[in-house]
C-alpha cells in the first residue's frame, strides 16, 4: 500500500532515487591525488594562456571580467578607481540579469558596496528567469532567484512582476501558457536551475487561424531521408506563407547548426532567399573544401587523401576507376610520383590520361616554386589555372577571398604551424550570407533568436537528440555558498561515484535550461508557430530531444495530426535522393587567355562594374559593352526617340569606339564589341517593347542613382530604367549579355532567377524612398529583343 501510494508523489520518488545514488562524502586516495595534481597544474595553464593572449594581443570576456574585478582591489585595499566610480555613478540599470555570471554579480557588488539609503541612488534590474539559456557562458539562473530574494550585497530590491505579452496573438500566448505550465517545474530551485512557470496575458486579440501547428513526420521514414523529407516540408510551408503574406517575416530556429544543413540545401535549390549568418562555416562550402585539399596537397606531398581529393574535384573529375588504378598498386608511393610515371598513366582511360596531363602541367611549376614567401599568390594562381573559379557553384567568391586572406594573414605573422592545421582555422570562419534580400527567411539557432520576434516561427528537428557532452578534466559546480569538485575518472578504470553524481546534477541543470530554450524559441512568434519533428517507429520521441520535452502536452495533438507523406511517396523521394549528378569541367579545359594590358597612354575612367561575372577571370569585354550600351540607352531615353534615326546611329560609331577604349577594352577587340553595341541599339529601337521602355513616361528616370544604408554601410544602387504607367511603377534592368547556345529559353530563365533578388532590392529601396504604388519588375535583353517580367 505504501509503494502504491507513492505513485501520486512523483517528486518524492525522484528525491528518494537521488538519495540512493548519493556518493561517499570523501574522496578516495586515488581521487585526492588526481585532484591535487590537477589543481596544481591549473595555475600553470592559466599563466600559459595569459602569455599567449598577450603575445597575440588578444583577450576574451573572462579575462576582461577578471581584470575589472582586480581593478577594484578589495575591502581592505580599495583602489582609486573604486573611489572614483563610487562618486561618479548614481544609477545602474542591468538588463538580461537572468544570464548573470558569478563574476558579473561580484562586479555589481563592488560597484554598489558604498551605496547608502536615501542618497538618491538607484539600482534597477530587469530579467526573465524563464529565458536564462547561457550556461555555456557561465550564466547561473540561481543568481537571479538569490538576488530577487536577498538583493545585492546590503541593498534590498523591490520586486515588480510584468505579465502582459505585447508580442504574440492570443492563440499563441494561450498555447504557451498551457504547454509550459505542464512541462516546466512547479517550484523554483536555485541549486538545480529549476524555474517555475508564470503565465502571461495577451495584449493582442485572437486571430482566426491557429496559433500553433504541428507537422509530424512519418515515423517509418528511413532515417537517411528524414532530414530531406523535413526540409522539403519546411520549404513548402514557407512558399505557402509567402504567397499568402508576402511581407511577413519568417524565421527557422534550431537547437543546433547541424540540424540546418538539409534545410539550407533545400532553400538554395528552390531559390528561396534566406539569411543564415553565423550558421555556415567556410568548411560547409564545397569549393572551399576543394581549395583546402589543394593547399594540403601542395604542402604535403605524402598526403594521399588530399592528392586523391584534388584529382576527384570538379576541376579534374577523374573517375573512381582511374583513381583506383592509379593508387592501388603502389600504396607507399606519393600520388605525385605516380602522376609523373608515364608507364602507369598509359594504363588509365583516354579521358583520365588527358586529365592527368592537364593537372601535371599546372602543378609542376607550382611545386617547383615551393617553398615561397608569397604562398597565398602561388596557391591562388594554381587554383585559377586548374579551373577553380569555374567550379564555385553555390560558393560566393567573397568566401574564396576570405580563405586566401586568412592564408596571407597566417603567412605574414609567420604562423606556419597553423597552415598545417588550416581546416581547424577556417572552421571558426563563417561563410557570407547568400542574399541581401530585406525580407529573406531568417535562419539561426534558438540562442541567436533571443530578443528577436517574427510573424511566423518554424522549429524543425524537434525529434533529434543533442550530441553527448565530453567529460571535463575537473568537474566543478557552485552549490549554494559551496563549491563542489570532482576529478575526472580514469579512462578504462572504475567509475567515480562523486564525478557521476555531479554529472547527474549538471545534467539536471541542462535539462531545465533545455526547456527554457524551447520556451524562448516558441515565444518568438507573433502570429503562428510551426513544430516539425519525427518520433521513433513506436510513436515515442527520442530521449533528450525537445519533442520529448513537449510530449506530455503535445502527445495527443501530435498523434492526431496528419502525418508525413505515405510510404510510397517516401520511397519515391528516396529514389530521387539517391540520384547524384557530378558536375565537372571538360577534360581539355583551359582558362581564357588574359586580355592585353590597357594602353597606359589613354586616360581611362573605370566605372563600377554593374554585372556579376559567373567566373572570376571573365567580364572585361562584357563590362565595357554593358557600360557603353547603358549610357547610350540613357541618352536615347533622355533626348527622346525622335532624335535617334539611322543617321544618328552611324554618327555615333567613332564616339562608341573612343568610349570602349576609355573603358579599358583592348584595341584588337574594339571592332567586335562595337558591332555588338550597334546590334543592341538597333534591336531596341526596332522592338516595340524597346520603344515603349525608352519612350517618355511619368516620372521617368534613366540610370537612376539611389543610396541605401544597410548594416552600417552605404550602398550605391543604379536602376537602369524606371517610370510610372497606369499608376504602376516599373523597374527595368538591361541585361546586355549575349547567348549563342542552343537553349535560349533556359538561359533567359536562369537570368531571371539570378537577378530577381537584385530587382527585389531595388523595389524595397524605392519603398524606403516613399513609393506607395504597385511595383512591377522586368529584365530587357537588347541583344535578343526579349522581355522577361519578374
Amino acid at each position: 500500500k505504501l509503494l502504491k501510494s507513492l505513485d501520486e508523489h512523483q517528486p518524492l520518488i525522484k528525491t528518494l532515487a537521488k538519495i540512493v545514488n548519493l556518493p561517499s562524502p570523501h574522496f578516495t586516495d586515488h581521487e585526492w591525488n588526481i585532484l591535487r595534481s590537477t589543481i596544481r597544474l591549473l595555475p600553470e595553464i592559466d599563466f600559459q594562456l595569459r602569455s599567449l593572449l598577450q603575445e597575440k594581443e588578444l583577450t576574451d570576456f573572462s579575462e576582461i571580467s577578471l581584470a575589472a574585478l582586480k581593478a577594484f582591489g578589495n575591502e581592505l585595499e580599495p583602489t582609486d578607481l573604486d573611489k572614483y566610480l563610487d562618486d561618479k555613478i548614481q544609477h545602474i540599470l542591468v538588463d538580461e540579469y537572468q544570464d548573470t555570471s558569478y563574476k558579473q554579480e561580484e562586479l555589481l557588488k563592488k560597484l554598489t558596496a558604498e551605496w547608502e539609503p536615501g542618497k538618491g541612488r538607484s539600482l534597477f534590474i530587469v530579467g526573465d528567469p524563464k529565458q536564462s539559456i547561457y550556461r555555456f557562458r557561465d550564466a547561473e539562473v540561481g543568481l537571479f532567484l538569490k538576488t530577487q530574494k536577498k538583493g545585492i550585497g546590503h541593498l534590498k530590491l523591490k520586486n515588480l512582476t510584468l505579465e502582459s505579452n505585447f508580442r504574440s496573438q492570443e492563440r499563441v500566448v494561450t498555447w504557451v501558457n498551457e504547454c509550459f505550465q505542464k512541462i516546466l517545474p512547479r517550484d523554483d530551485n536555485p541549486n538545480s536551475g529549476a524555474i517555475a512557470f508564470s503565465k502571461s496575458t495577451a495584449v493582442h486579440g485572437r486571430e482566426s487561424y491557429e496559433g500553433v501547428v504541428a507537422h509530424p513526420l512519418n515515423p517509418n521514414t528511413d532515417p537517411k531521408f528524414a532530414a530531406k523529407d523535413e526540409a522539403h516540408k519546411v520549404s513548402k510551408l514557407i512558399k505557402i506563407i509567402q504567397n499568402d503574406s508576402p511581407t511577413a517575416s519568417i524565421a527557422i530556429l534550431v537547437r543546433s547548426r547541424t540540424h540546418l544543413k538539409e534545410i539550407i540545401r533545400e532553400l538554395e535549390s528552390i531559390h528561396i532567399p534566406f539569411k543564415a549568418e553565423a550558421i555556415y562555416t567556410l568548411t560547409d562550402r564545397p569549393a572551399v573544401i576543394d581549395l583546402l585539399s589543394l593547399m594540403r596537397a601542395l604542402l604535403s606531398p605524402l598526403d594521399r587523401i588530399a592528392w586523391l581529393s584534388i584529382l576527384r574535384a570538379p576541376w579534374a573529375g577523374m573517375s573512381l576507376s582511374d583513381l583506383h588504378l592509379l593508387s592501388e598498386e603502389y600504396p607507399e608511393s606519393s600520388i605525385w610520383e605516380l602522376l609523373i610515371d608515364e608507364s602507369l598513366i598509359e594504363k588509365l582511360s583516354s579521358t583520365g590520361q588527358q586529365q592527368v596531363k592537364r593537372i601535371v602541367s599546372v602543378l609542376f611549376p607550382t611545386l617547383n616554386a615551393l617553398p615561397s614567401n608569397n604562398f597565398r599568390d602561388l596557391l591562388e594562381n594554381c587554383w585559377i589555372r586548374l579551373g577553380g573559379p569555374a567550379c564555385l557553384e553555390e560558393t560566393p567568391p567573397r568566401d574564396i577571398e576570405s580563405f586566401f586572406d586568412e592564408v596571407e594573414t597566417i603567412m605574414q605573422k609567420g604562423e606556419i604551424n597553423k597552415v598545417e592545421h588550416f581546416n581547424q582555422v577556417i572552421e571558426n570562419l563563417y561563410a557570407s550570407p547568400l542574399t541581401l534580400d530585406e525580407n529573406a527567411v531568417q535562419v539561426m539557432t534558438m540562442h541567436k533568436a533571443k530578443g528577436l520576434e517574427f510573424d511566423y516561427v518554424i522549429l524543425p528537428g524537434l525529434g533529434k537528440r543533442p550530441r553527448p557532452e565530453s567529460k571535463q578534466l575537473v568537474f566543478w559546480m557552485p552549490y549554494g555558498d559551496e563549491l563542489l569538485l570532482a576529478p575526472i575518472e580514469e579512462k578504462g578504470g572504475m567509475h567515480s561515484p562523486i564525478y557521476n553524481f555531479l554529472a547527474e546534477m549538471d545534467k539536471e541543470k541542462d535539462d531545465h535550461e533545455m526547456l527554457r530554450l524551447l520556451y524562448v524559441a516558441a515565444t518568438r512568434a507573433r502570429k503562428q508557430l510551426h513544430l516539425f519533428g519525427k518520433t521513433k517507429k513506436n510513436n515515442i520521441p527520442e530521449s533528450n530531444s525537445l519533442l520529448e520535452s513537449l510530449w506530455p502536452f503535445i502527445k495527443k495533438v501530435w498523434n492526431n495530426s496528419e502525418s508525413s507523406e505515405s510510404q510510397q511517396e517516401d520511397k519515391q523521394m528516396a529514389i530521387v535522393s539517391e540520384t547524384i549528378f557530378l558536375k565537372r569541367i571538360p577534360a581539355g579545359f583551359t582558362p581564357p587567355s588574359p586580355f592585353l594590358d590597357i594602353d597606359t597612354e589613354i586616360m581611362v575612367e573605370i566605372d563600377e562594374e554593374k554585372n556579376i561575372s559567373p567566373f572570376l577571370w571573365a567580364g572585361n569585354a562584357a563590362r565595357c559593352l554593358g557600360n557603353v550600351l547603358h549610357r547610350i540607352l540613357q541618352t536615347i531615353a533622355e533626348e527622346g526617340l525622335n532624335e535617334w534615326g539611322i543617321e544618328r546611329i552611324d554618327q555615333m560609331v567613332p564616339k562608341i569606339k573612343s568610349a570602349l577604349l576609355g573603358e579599358g577594352l583592348p584595341f584588337d577587340q574594339n571592332e567586335k564589341i562595337l558591332q555588338q553595341i550597334l546590334l543592341g541599339i538597333r534591336n531596341t529601337l526596332q522592338d516595340p517593347k524597346g520603344q515603349w521602355i525608352l519612350a517618355n513616361h511619368e516620372e521617368s528616370r534613366a540610370e537612376y542613382p539611389l543610396t541605401q544604408f544597410s548594416e552600417n554601410r552605404f550602398f550605391r544602387k543604379i536602376i537602369d530604367r524606371t517610370f510610372i504607367e497606369n499608376d504602376i511603377r516599373w523597374i527595368i534592368d538591361y541585361k546586355t549579355s549575349r547567348h549563342e547556345g542552343m537553349d535560349l529559353k533556359e538561359f533567359l530563365n536562369n537570368e531571371v532567377v539570378r537577378y530577381k533578388p537584385q530587382l527585389d532590392n531595388y523595389a524595397t529601396l524605392l519603398r524606403e524612398y516613399g513609393e506607395i504604388r504597385p511595383i512591377k519588375k522586368a529584365l530587357y535583353f537588347p541583344m535578343h529583343k526579349v522581355w522577361r517580367e519578374i
